[in-house]
């Protein structure tokens, strides 16, 4: 769960805010013809995989 550092135990005290507190995992699936036909997209995503994503980028990224 987000705002959970569940691996150290401090539930949701922001008192004892850690930086993996604001981190919430983000899936993505595509169907196999999806990747097929987009595979200059899947490609950046997969490139992109480590870097930071906030909210306000989705607009951008489903908006492809």
């Amino acid at each position: 769960d987000h705002a959970d550092a569940v691996d150290q135990d401090l539930a949701h005290d922001a008192s004892r805010f850690v930086w993996p507190m604001t981190e919430v995992p983000m899936y993505m699936i595509f169907s196999e013809s999806f990747v097929i036909r987009n595979k200059s997209l899947i490609d950046n995503l997969r490139m992109a995989e480590d870097k930071m994503f906030t909210n306000d980028l989705l607009y951008n990224l489903l908006n492809n």
